[in-house]
């Protein structure tokens, strides 16, 4: 993956790929604007969720505890900085061989709500902190050496997107030999009839016009989306045929 070159870049990145992630852990939710974010149920059970294995002898709490503690570590660095106060080195030079560093012991008392509640804060905490950098302090090197990179964004990318990365792909490699409630058939079942009765619901009194009408979503008009729909069902169902039939 090419390195960023713009502070927008960098934004686009962090915003994105933690969004991938949040796809693997929670149920996604409409909020007040109508777009649809990451809730705060976790897709997998509370047992689930600090069973060992996901990565090592990493739990998925033990995950999530690693991925804020990290966004952490950033932010303090560059608060302490700015206070004029000399920061923690990151030692970001050893960060393949620290993935799977030992959980601290303080770590491991915190309880699987707490850090629940730290994941989501932590990301915006550091994004807050990312856009409020100015684009010159990002991309000349050498003027945050305690990061141990030769640039801020450098130090940034591994701390938040690169580190996301990570943890997806052991949270899909995971997932794909751990059938968890996720996978319970009689659950999807439960939300695609409970989707599509709120999709009717949407449908209900809209006129001929607006049923044709662009801009619902990007260019796409209701009838777009309806017929993507289906498209999206056929092929579900002649896959689902072809692979009985092998």
């Amino acid at each position: 993956m090419a390195k960023p070159t713009s502070k927008s870049e960098l934004l686009e990145l962090i915003i994105d790929h933690h969004r991938q992630l949040e796809r693997y852990l929670f149920y996604f939710i409409k909020d007040s604007q109508g777009e649809f974010i990451a809730g705060y149920r976790p897709k997998f059970s509370k047992k689930e969720m600090v069973q060992p294995g996901v990565a090592g002898e990493y739990s998925l709490k033990d995950v999530l505890t690693q991925l804020s503690d990290w966004e952490g570590r950033l932010v303090r660095g560059y608060e302490a900085g700015v206070r004029g106060e000399v920061p923690e080195a990151l030692d970001l030079a050893s960060w393949d061989d620290r993935k799977m560093e030992a959980i601290p012991a303080e770590h491991q008392k915190r309880t699987l709500e707490a850090v629940l509640k730290e994941f989501p804060a932590s990301y915006r905490q550091a994004l807050a902190t990312v856009q409020s950098i100015p684009e010159d302090d990002l991309f000349t090197p050498g003027r945050y050496a305690w990061t141990g990179k030769a640039t801020l964004a450098d130090a940034i990318t591994i701390c938040t997107y690169e580190h996301y990365d990570w943890a997806k792909q052991h949270i899909r490699r995971w997932r794909s030999r751990h059938v968890g409630k996720y996978l319970n058939k009689s659950l999807i079942l439960e939300r695609i009839v409970a989707e599509r009765r709120q999709l009717e619901k949407n449908l209900e009194g809209l006129t001929p016009q607006e049923i044709v009408e662009g801009g619902v979503i990007g260019g796409w008009s209701v009838k777009d989306i309806l017929a993507n729909t289906a498209n999206h069902y056929c092929w579900a169902k002649t896959g689902i045929r072809k692979w009985r039939k092998s």
